[in-house]
């Protein structure tokens, strides 16, 4: 009977290991997918913006971009979000109008959710980030 080895006695490859979860996109360095707090697309380039302040310019699709990144939740065209990143939710404009969801990220840029997805993202990112969304004043 074979013993086994060290090697095998060494606990699986950790998907939380950072070394291993590193993406590598054309023209920017490796990177942890979790440093990531948001995605913003113009035209055929994605700005990554990432938790420390730095931002890489890509020339790939925000939709090629995020794919690598499945963790990002798509709330707009031109924007993909970590809901870890997401500091504050409001709405904005009138009540009985058209509205919009206001997203704040933790680095503070505001992102607007499309109106078309906004009702749908509303709850789910309340439920996930457990922050309660903050209600617009009604006019008096």
């Amino acid at each position: 009977m074979n013993s086994p080895s060290v090697s095998d006695k060494t606990s699986p490859p950790s998907s939380s290991n950072p070394v291993e979860n590193r993406v590598k996109l054309a023209g920017t360095p490796a990177f942890d997918p979790a440093s990531v707090i948001y995605l913003e697309g113009s035209g055929n380039y994605t700005i990554i913006h990432f938790t420390d302040g730095r931002r890489e310019l890509v020339a790939m699709t925000l939709v090629v971009v995020a794919k690598q990144l499945p963790a990002l939740l798509r709330v707009h065209k031109s924007y993909a979000i970590a809901v870890t990143g997401i500091g504050h939710l409001r709405w904005v404009g009138k009540v009985n109008s058209k509205r919009a969801l206001v997203i704040t990220m933790r680095n503070q840029a505001q992102i607007a959710v499309s109106r078309r997805r906004g009702a749908q993202m509303a709850p789910v990112l309340s439920q996930r980030t457990g922050i309660i969304i903050g209600q617009p004043l009604a006019k008096m």
